[in-house]
């Protein structure tokens, strides 16, 4: 059994979606909710992403 990291950082998120990063930002990033990171890091819940 493999856990799953719970936030996943913006620069994997397109590729968790099968997707590239041009649709990931247009069609998905709007809807979801941005976690800060540090100063500059940006992440994703991933069972937001999931839904």
């Amino acid at each position: 059994m493999q856990i799953q990291p719970r936030l996943i950082r913006l620069r994997d998120a397109p590729d968790y979606l099968g997707m590239d990063r041009n649709r990931f930002n247009r069609e998905v990033r709007p809807a979801l909710t941005e976690l800060r990171i540090g100063s500059q890091g940006v992440a994703f819940d991933r069972l937001e992403m999931d839904a």
